[in-house]
């Protein structure tokens, strides 16, 4: 008897999430939008969405997903930015008083 095994490969930089999934992992504020701005999208538009399909009941709605690693780094970077400024706004504030 063979035993068949599968490989097991790393693709987490190829995760993909939609608006909804992603606010799921990292919530929801102008930090999170202002991330999703600055990520690629990808749309799938599914059969009939582009007004070629006969049968109207066909869902058309247009799906976008994004690169989780992309959005994530992006989200870093606004969160260390902010981080940086409000450290930057303590000081300024003590230094005064």
């Amino acid at each position: 008897e063979r035993k068949t095994e599968k490989a097991q490969v790393d693709v987490s930089q190829y995760e993909i999430l939609t608006k909804e999934g992603l606010e799921n992992r990292h919530g929801v504020g102008p930090d999170i939008d202002e991330a999703l701005g600055r990520t690629r999208e990808a749309v799938v538009v599914p059969d009939g969405a582009d007004g070629g399909d006969a049968r109207p009941e066909r869902k058309t709605e247009k799906a976008k997903f994004y690169l989780v690693r992309e959005f994530e780094g992006h989200l870093r970077g606004i969160r260390a930015a902010q981080a940086s400024e409000a450290a930057a706004e303590t000081l300024e504030f003590t230094a005064g008083a």
